[in-house]
């Protein structure tokens, strides 16, 4: 019983680490269009949240393009707009 239970914690551990890593590798140019889904996502949120870190004004305006409109939408359990709150600050 034990070790089914290790083994089951192995897999989630090892299912998480594969979902906060499925957009490391993927230029925001490559995702246009579909900023506002990620957003919805925790994992594509936590990428969005790096890349307006990383304080390029080129993706930061692109996100903001992409989910101004969405704004109101977002505020609510979201830490997306927090992020680019402080990036165009």
């Amino acid at each position: 019983m034990k070790v089914c239970t290790i083994y089951i914690q192995i897999a989630r551990c090892a299912n998480i680490s594969l979902e906060s890593s499925r957009f490391n590798n993927i230029p925001l140019k490559d995702i246009k269009g579909e900023i506002y889904g990620l957003c919805k996502d925790q994992h594509g949120c936590r990428y969005l949240q790096k890349k307006l870190e990383e304080r390029n004004a080129k993706d930061i305006q692109m996100i903001f393009e992409e989910i101004k409109d969405h704004m109101a939408d977002l505020m609510i359990g979201e830490w997306l707009e927090n992020s680019l709150s402080r990036a165009l600050s």
